[in-house]
């Protein structure tokens, strides 16, 4: 089992994702597998919940040195085809960042979301794949719970 290279980037404080780490695996695995390794690990796969936390993971992937992979994260339709959710935690995906004619689910087979930069590597989107391919993926930590 390979490891994962941490990516600190700082997010404006106060905001819900200030403070998340992401991590970038240096092993390709199914989605599924992904899923997996986060969890074994004390993480999660990754959730990008608005345009601040997708320009986090890009930063993050050229920090790691991954900015030309494609990377899982937790989105996926599974549970109801066409209604995609974040796997961690079941809600419904508020931001996306979809690239041209995504999600298309082609072949029927694409239910697990990945990251794919464009030619350029100026723009990363969002693309609906198949959940048994072996790609590069992103971790975070879980989000702590405050018992005071």
């Amino acid at each position: 089992m390979k490891g994962f290279t941490l990516i600190i980037v700082a997010i404006i404080a106060g905001s819900a994702s200030a403070g998340k780490n992401y991590y970038i695996s240096e092993d390709k695995l199914n989605w599924h597998g992904a899923y997996q390794s986060c969890a074994s690990r004390g993480r999660q796969l990754a959730t990008i919940n608005s345009c601040t936390e997708g320009l986090a993971v890009k930063k993050a992937m050229r920090g790691a040195g991954a900015a030309n992979e494609t990377l899982w994260i937790s989105a996926t339709d599974l549970g109801k085809k066409g209604d995609f959710v974040w796997m961690v935690n079941g809600k419904p995906i508020e931001y996306s960042k979809y690239g041209p004619e995504q999600p298309d689910n082609a072949n029927n087979a694409q239910h697990c979301v990945n990251l794919q930069p464009n030619a350029e590597n100026k723009q990363v989107f969002w693309y609906n794949g198949n959940c048994s391919e072996p790609l590069m993926y992103v971790c975070e930590d879980k989000p702590r719970i405050c018992a005071a």
